[in-house]
């Protein structure tokens, strides 16, 4: 039986959260599934991250989205004491030109957040997917053996 890696696509347009899934579903890992589960918007994404007592492995998050917006779900989760709060983030937007991650208030925050510009190749956010797939992997190997 395959060990599951959960992923969170959190996205408020159907279409972008089909496509991310598709792409992040040619992954292999290993003897490892990756089981994608989906948010509409940021406070269903915070929702799951803080409160579902699931371990993601990484989230991609829309920039902008009514409501709350990507910044605000890194900030909430990263804010957290959630088994979450330090979970690889790949932001996915239209609009990177606003993303400014250097704010002196926001140190720390940003650490494993990754920026994807659309349109965006497949293969580079499976690139990003691979490389923090593996760090969870890792991670869960070593907490299994103590």
């Amino acid at each position: 039986m395959a060990i599951q890696v959960p992923v969170l696509i959190v996205d408020d347009d159907e279409n972008i959260i089909s496509c991310i899934e598709d792409i992040i579903s040619e992954v292999k890992v290993g003897e490892y599934e990756i089981i994608i589960e989906t948010a509409n918007d940021g406070v269903e994404a915070v929702g799951k991250l803080q409160f579902s007592g699931k371990r993601y492995a990484l989230a991609t998050v829309d920039l902008h989205m009514p409501g709350l917006d990507g910044l605000g779900v890194i900030k909430k989760v990263r804010q957290s004491e959630s088994s979450n709060n330090d979970i690889p983030m790949i932001i996915v937007s239209g609009y990177v030109g606003d993303v400014v991650l250097d704010d002196d208030k926001l140190s720390g925050e940003f650490d494993k957040v990754h920026i994807l510009e659309k349109p965006f190749a497949p293969e580079k956010l499976q690139k990003w997917v691979k490389i923090w797939l593996g760090d969870w992997i890792q991670k869960e190997k070593l907490d299994q053996a103590s």
